[in-house]
């Protein structure tokens, strides 16, 4: 490759003064290497034949790069002299980190340089994580897939769960979804439950965090990867279990639920068959009304908690002449 000028961006705390239009271009890029303490060179007419790109440094899915009529767009706004941010590049290889539509659009109009920052990642993973946040920056915003993959990237180097939320643009909360979700898998495989832990919905994984002890835990996967409950009914499994007073109780409550849900036929199946899980965990939760019965109403809405209270004791007493009607439970 030829020799082409290669030097660091120039800040307005640096040189006292504005920034050209063309020096704004990088800004947004430079301030996020900055912050990240990544060793970056500037090249502005970077031959395009020189970029390279591998599948593997992609953040997004293979039908979401450079979308041909993004493209078109981009390619109009160049041919009327439009500027963009330069293609990010990593060394070693000139490997393509960010700018795959930019970079289709100025082919299309025949270009044969494009602004180019070249990087030092240090690490393939690293490039990919940065990859995922300069796309939330602007242009197209990762889909929920291809943020949610990014996020397990992150975690599996190490990063935390606010660093996650921040780069990606996703609430903390929802990051915490997702840790759950990838503590729960890795634990799991970690425990020879790779092919159980497959076949749990991803929502309801994350569910099973709370249960510290290893036989609970690896029993409750097996369970939820035959019965496949909703989050809701999975989540009041999971309380039922951790609130045994040891791990034998613990594994027999899971023993005990997997004979209440009792599919039949083959995997999966679903956590319809029975509601007496979640009826007993609603009944433990009446009973600690006991002595403190005011806690279990709102006295500027008594009418409506009345009415309420007096359906519940009619299902009660439906329940009590059931279960003291022994034909009825034959």
């Amino acid at each position: 490759m030829s020799s082409v000028e290669a030097s660091p961006l120039p800040t307005p705390e640096e040189d006292g003064e504005m920034l050209s239009a063309e020096d704004l271009q990088y800004a947004a890029l430079s301030a996020k290497l900055r912050e990240w303490n990544l060793t970056y060179t500037v090249e502005r007419e970077f031959p395009i034949t020189d970029v390279q790109r591998e599948a593997a440094a992609q953040v997004r899915e293979a039908s979401h790069i450079a979308p041909a009529l993004r493209v078109e767009e981009y390619a109009q706004q160049m041919r009327n002299g439009a500027m963009f941010p330069p293609i990010l590049l990593r060394t070693p290889g000139n490997v393509l980190v960010d700018g795959n539509t930019r970079l289709g659009a100025a082919k299309r109009i025949g270009r044969k340089t494009f602004p180019a920052v070249i990087v030092d990642t240090k690490t393939a993973a690293m490039a990919k994580i940065l990859a995922a946040a300069i796309n939330q920056m602007g242009g197209e915003r990762l889909t929920a897939g291809e943020a949610h993959e990014a996020a397990l990237l992150m975690m599996r180097e190490g990063y935390p769960d606010p660093a996650v939320a921040r780069e990606l643009g996703r609430d903390l909360s929802q990051v915490r979804r997702w840790r759950n979700q990838h503590d729960v898998e890795e634990r799991a495989r970690g425990l020879g439950l790779a092919d159980s832990v497959g076949q749990i919905p991803r929502n309801t994984l994350g569910t099973v965090a709370p249960v510290m002890h290893d036989e609970p835990f690896a029993e409750l996967v097996k369970l939820f990867a035959d019965v496949r409950p909703p989050e809701k009914q999975a989540r009041e499994y999971v309380s039922q279990v951790v609130q045994a007073p040891s791990d034998e109780a613990a594994v027999a409550k899971v023993a005990e639920l997997r004979e209440e849900l009792a599919p039949a036929g083959p995997p999966p199946h679903t956590a319809t068959r029975s509601a007496v899980p979640l009826v007993r965990a609603a009944i433990g939760n009446l009973m600690k009304l006991r002595g403190r019965v005011d806690a279990g109403f709102n006295p500027a809405k008594r009418e409506e908690e009345l009415k309420r209270w007096e359906e519940l004791k009619s299902v009660v007493d439906e329940m009590l002449a059931a279960l003291r009607n022994e034909d009825k439970l034959l």
